[in-house]
């Protein structure tokens, strides 16, 4: 309770007033109508209004309220032998314009985030990490290097929303780097590279073009121009350029081991992994069977060693295709079904039913009924269960062709 103690009087504070008293666990204002009680022992604010009409307002007081209100959540953690929430606390840090420990808790909080390899909450603690960079350059003192750290870490924040499905946030993000980068005389390839990428999200090729085109001259030969060969690579078999599209993978992939690192502050998994099994696509496609095959093997043990089920699930079923097109059947069903059950760990249900649907076709072909059977049914039990249609009627021809 020290830390809340005396909490200044002001007509705007009260929601942060009520807040700070809440993470303390006070519930003495739920008379008042302040809070309400949510169960088990557990209470918010009441009015959703109230609390955006209160932040919006001005305060010369919402800094230290802020500031104790990291000093309270860390006094709880302390008292139950927890650990702390550091994205949090780090929030609360950030508002309150401590800089200096704000940035050392969002640095933890980011690197946390890259080891789970989830891109979402990378890309939440990116944004805390740039609000902090933003809060140390009012400082008179902040060093010159703060505001291209900012840049990037919008960029790399940008990078993430564009690997999360998020194109809208990501054009706000990289325009925000955009703006700082201009008054300061900033020339950064990372700017570059992200703006390329939300500019090909928004399907302006001839602007993403000039953006990469610049990023790959600023990167020079760093790490950083893997990315940007991945990504004019992704642009021109888009494009349906799969020759220079096929050059442009190789060349990302001759630079893939000094990037991994830096390609995880841009949403990649794993980056090398990932440019093999792209180049492995290319190669299918123009029939290059052998190096298709070997690019997908050797990407299928990297992202095995990494276990995330939701690629694997996707080489496998490439690789059972390519089986397809070699005949040899039995090698396919069986890819089919390791994508399946890979699938169905990532929680991928849709591409799950695909891969029992291109199982039972297949089996079929071989005259293994029983397996045919076997994943038609379990097939039509997802298709229902997820209403995909269109997967019904494949299994309607399938039986119907029995």
């Amino acid at each position: 309770m020290a830390a809340i103690a005396a909490v200044p009087d002001d007509p705007a504070m009260p929601y942060l007033r009520a807040l700070c008293l809440l993470t303390a666990g006070v519930t003495g204002l739920s008379g008042g109508l302040m809070l309400r009680a949510v169960g088990g022992r557990r209470w918010a604010i009441s009015s959703e209004r109230y609390r955006t009409a209160a932040l919006g307002r001005p305060s010369p007081h919402r800094a230290m309220l802020h500031q104790r209100l990291a000093t309270v959540l860390l006094e709880q953690a302390r008292a139950a032998q927890t650990a702390p929430d550091a994205a949090q606390i780090a929030q609360h840090l950030t508002l309150a314009r401590d800089a200096t420990r704000a940035l050392q808790l969002w640095r933890g909080v980011v690197e946390g985030a890259l080891a789970r390899r989830n891109p979402r909450d990378v890309l939440a603690a990116l944004r805390g990490w740039g609000d902090a960079l933003a809060a140390l350059m009012e400082q008179p003192t902040a060093p010159a290097e703060v505001a291209r750290a900012r840049c990037e870490t919008l960029a790399r924040a940008a990078a993430n929303a564009i690997a999360t499905g998020e194109p809208l946030l990501a054009r706000a993000l990289i325009d925000d780097a955009l703006a700082l980068a201009t008054a300061r005389k900033i020339e950064s390839a990372e700017v570059a590279l992200s703006l390329a990428r939300v500019l090909r999200s928004e399907a302006r090729r001839g602007k993403a073009t000039e953006a990469l085109e610049l990023a790959l001259k600023r990167s020079a030969n760093s790490p950083l121009a893997a990315l940007c060969f991945a990504e004019r690579a992704e642009a021109l078999e888009a494009e349906g350029d799969l020759p220079g599209a096929s050059r442009a993978f190789k060349q990302a992939l001759t630079l893939a081991d000094a990037a991994q690192e830096l390609a995880r502050w841009h949403g990649e998994i794993d980056f090398k992994a990932r440019v093999e099994t792209r180049l492995a696509g290319v190669l299918l496609t123009n029939r290059e069977l052998p190096a298709a095959k070997q690019l997908y093997l050797t990407a299928l043990a990297s992202w095995r060693h990494n276990g995330y089920p939701y690629a694997e699930a996707r080489v496998l079923a490439n690789l059972g295709m390519l089986h397809m097109q070699q005949r040899d059947l039995e090698d396919a069903a069986s890819c089919f079904k390791e994508a399946s059950v890979c699938a169905a760990r990532s929680g991928d249900l849709l591409f799950q039913a695909r891969q029992l649907i291109n199982l039972a076709k297949v089996a079929k072909r071989f005259d293994a009924l029983a397996v045919a059977r076997q994943a038609r049914d379990i097939a039509r039990r997802l298709c229902v269960a997820i209403n995909w249609e269109d997967g019904k009627r494949q299994l309607d021809a399938l039986s119907s062709g029995a």
